[in-house]
């Protein structure tokens, strides 16, 4: 179902009322557009930038009065800076700018033309994009639509982009920085890294930085040693983008990585984000918390599928290897390990988490229901997503009406 920005000029109202009309017959298509003028608060760019960032594409309703508009070019030159699809709908034979003049636009009479390409478009997002461009947003001082679109354009150079047929996505797209103009260059791409901090944990809670030691990223088996304050810097791949997940390795003999949860990270949105490593003692008694018996059981889950075999007569599931191998990892007995477990599934049983109560019945080996509540639990979380989504277009509404009020109150 693909959320859509719609950007038009208000002198074309009574026509893009009734595109709005048109579109929302077919329900998979959800239309966002500024009901009221917004502009006069002193943070609108933001805010307008914001529900850009949120929608899953741009329909850019074209005209000539859109092409005088100081405010639909904002939003169009914010979308190509956020890599947002753009799709032009033509109102009237007005050119495109120059910026998208590559691409071929669709007539506005041509409605089906139009749901074709809103509902073929691929959602993209960028956290570490957004990030950058909405803090660049913020920093906007002007509130007056013409000086806003000055300040903006100081900010976003668009110099690159994709053209497929009749859908323009932005690729390249340039900000500048006092303090780094290396960021978004058309120079040699700057090298991404990791940085992190290793720390000792002992069982008081104390830290103490972790000086000399080997850290791995285990996706490209790359190694770095630890420097004064246990500080760390890791190169990464370009397929190791902010908000996947990559796991660590810290060598040192008879300690184990207590956080984050066997050394798997989602890689922050800005590199200046620390990523905190915490050691703790084979056998600590932090090692047994909830969270760690419960990925136990998760790995269980996952790894017991190799035991599966597509032909030959059935045969019983063996649990305890994962048991053996994961206390001999963290340095405890089998049976202290084992006994964990049945603790954490007894008060998971206890419980209303359909996730958890499927790992209880898992570890149970009473696989049918452990299936039925991942199910119920999946199904649970999708209709959350929905409802999550509800309550993020209803508050940018209510941000939006707000500040279009501070800006009326303003003039007043």
């Amino acid at each position: 179902m693909p959320n859509v920005f719609l950007s038009y000029s208000r002198d074309d109202l009574p026509l893009i009322e009734q595109l709005e009309a048109q579109l929302k017959t077919h329900p998979e298509i959800f239309i966002w557009r500024d009901q009221d003028k917004i502009y006069g608060g002193q943070k609108w760019p933001k805010v307008l930038g914001e529900a850009i960032a949120d929608q899953d594409v741009v329909l850019l309703a074209w005209s000539k009065h859109a092409a005088a508009s100081h405010f639909v070019e904002f939003e169009w030159t914010t979308a190509i800076a956020l890599k947002k699809t753009i799709i032009p709908c033509l109102l009237d034979s007005t050119p495109l700018p120059p910026s998208l003049a590559a691409t071929q636009g669709i007539s506005v009479g041509d409605i089906q033309e139009i749901i074709a390409a809103l509902t073929h478009t691929v959602p993209t997002a960028d956290a570490s994009r957004r990030a950058e461009v909405t803090r660049k947003l913020d920093q906007i001082t002007a509130t007056k639509p013409k000086d806003v679109l000055t300040e903006a354009k100081a900010l976003f150079d668009q110099r690159g982009w994709v053209v497929q047929g009749n859908v323009i996505q932005a690729q390249t797209v340039h900000m500048h920085y006092p303090s780094d103009s290396s960021k978004f260059s058309n120079g040699p791409a700057r090298e991404r890294c990791l940085n992190g901090r290793v720390f000792l944990t002992e069982d008081n809670d104390d830290l103490t930085p972790a000086i000399g030691l080997t850290v791995t990223l285990l996706q490209t088996a790359e190694s770095v040693v630890t420097g004064p304050e246990g500080l760390f810097k890791l190169s990464l791949p370009d397929a190791c983008h902010p908000g996947i997940k990559v796991e660590l390795s810290v060598g040192k003999n008879g300690w184990v990585i207590f956080s984050p949860l066997a050394g798997e990270i989602t890689l922050p949105a800005l590199e200046t984000d620390l990523v905190k490593v915490r050691l703790a003692r084979k056998g600590s008694a932090k090692l047994l918390s909830d969270e760690s018996v419960k990925k136990l059981i998760q790995d269980m889950v996952g790894n017991s599928k190799e035991q599966i075999q597509a032909e030959g007569k059935p045969q019983d599931i063996d649990l305890s290897r994962y048991i053996q191998d994961w206390a001999t990892r963290y340095g405890f007995s089998p049976p202290r390990v084992k006994a964990e477990v049945e603790k954490w599934v007894t008060e998971a049983e206890q419980q209303n988490d359909l996730h958890q109560l499927g790992l209880a019945a898992y570890a149970r080996k009473n696989f049918v229901q452990a299936s039925i509540h991942f199910e119920a639990s999946a199904e649970s979380r999708l209709k959350q997503i929905d409802e999550a989504k509800s309550k993020t277009r209803q508050l940018t509404e209510e941000a939006v009406r707000d500040f279009r009020l501070a800006g009326d109150a303003r003039y007043n």
